[in-house]
């Protein structure tokens, strides 16, 4: 009986430490879930804030496209401005020959010269304005390639 006892206490004994270490154990996992957690919730906050990156260099990219095609209508439309005005000096350079020989007969040409000489200044205030918008918007797409490099930058 005696036997029985100590073996019972030694069993009592060896469940209890096997308890002890079950309870640590499980105290130890605890502590790793809620490491887990705070690490899982740290990489959350670095997702959000890599998406909300993301979306803030697509709207750039956005913006850049856009600033190009803008400037790419300035670039056109500043060509087309360019012909007119060749056109326009053309005219006005044969209306000025015509108006050295034709002084006292041709009024009409006066007033051609006249109107040549307007669109001609008309035309290169026109230029003289598209000019500096080309100048801005290319500075701005500087701007913007650099915030897209500085977010290549950032990707890698």
């Amino acid at each position: 009986m005696e036997e029985l006892l100590y073996t019972n206490e030694s069993v009592d004994d060896g469940s209890e430490s096997n308890n002890q270490s079950f309870i640590e154990k499980l105290y130890q996992l605890q502590h790793e879930k809620e490491s887990l957690k705070k690490e899982n919730a740290k990489l959350q906050v670095q997702l959000d804030s890599a998406d909300e990156t993301i979306k803030d260099c697509f709207n750039r990219v956005v913006v850049l496209s856009q600033e190009v095609q803008s400037f790419s209508e300035a670039a056109s439309e500043r060509n087309q401005l360019m012909e007119q005005l060749e056109d326009v000096q053309a005219k006005y350079a044969a209306l000025s020959a015509l108006h050295e020989e034709q002084v006292q007969h041709s009024c009409l040409s006066d007033n051609e010269l006249k109107r040549a000489k307007e669109t001609h200044v008309g035309l290169l205030e026109k230029i003289s304005s598209l000019e500096r918008q080309l100048v801005e918007k290319n500075a701005q797409v500087f701007e913007l390639v650099d915030v897209l490099n500085e977010y290549e930058v950032c990707i890698i």
